[in-house]
């Protein structure tokens, strides 16, 4: 056995070596790690809220500042998070069964729309009725039409040729749309637009 260190008897007190190792239940035990854990106190949060907690001390607020500063990095954290999701959120609200993209997209008040998609799916092209026909169609949509959405005052007819030739289909004014060309052998085949004030027929 280990011979004990001596300890000396001083009248009322006893003087131990110090190099002895302190007992165990003096040893100081290591520190957990931080939590990541922001504790606010409640009179902070009120006071940064505009409430005072204290109406003995009217417009004193006790760790307010420091409480404005947890709380605008708290908010900035959030805001990260929030951002960090948002393209799982957008892939899931944008893909169908078929995994197609959909983004319909009404038509202005005004306007002539030819969508790339049967039932007004996808970025249409847009016209405004004012600014007339168009006797060879951008390459946007050219050959790409699927269906015609047809919100202005005016009639529309949409080619299958430029220079208004060939077949074509009739949109009547006011709201009158097409949800599939393919009933008019006119899908994918869309290459010029008139619009004037003559009624379908």
């Amino acid at each position: 056995m280990r011979a004990r260190k001596p300890v000396l008897p001083m009248g009322k007190y006893m003087i131990v070596d110090t190099r002895t190792k302190p007992p165990a239940h003096r040893r100081p035990r290591p520190s957990p790690l931080p939590l990541p854990v922001v504790s606010v106190p409640i009179r902070a949060v009120r006071c940064a809220a505009g409430v005072n907690p204290q109406a003995s001390l009217p417009g004193q607020c006790p760790g307010a500042s420091m409480c404005s500063a947890v709380i605008r990095n708290v908010m900035r954290a959030a805001a990260v998070a929030a951002l960090s999701l948002l393209p799982l959120a957008v892939t899931a609200s944008a893909s169908t069964g078929a995994g197609t993209v959909r983004a319909d997209v009404d038509c202005p008040s005004g306007y002539v729309c030819i969508y790339p998609e049967i039932d007004f799916g996808g970025q249409p092209w847009v016209r405004r009725a004012v600014d007339g026909s168009v006797k060879d169609l951008p390459s946007a949509i050219r050959d790409r039409g699927s269906s015609i959405r047809n919100n202005s005052d005016r009639t529309a007819r949409v080619y299958e040729k430029r220079s208004y030739s060939g077949r074509w289909a009739c949109v009547t004014r006011s709201g009158g749309s097409i949800h599939d060309l393919r009933g008019y052998n006119l899908n994918d085949q869309t290459r010029s637009l008139k619009i004037n004030r003559n009624d379908c027929g």
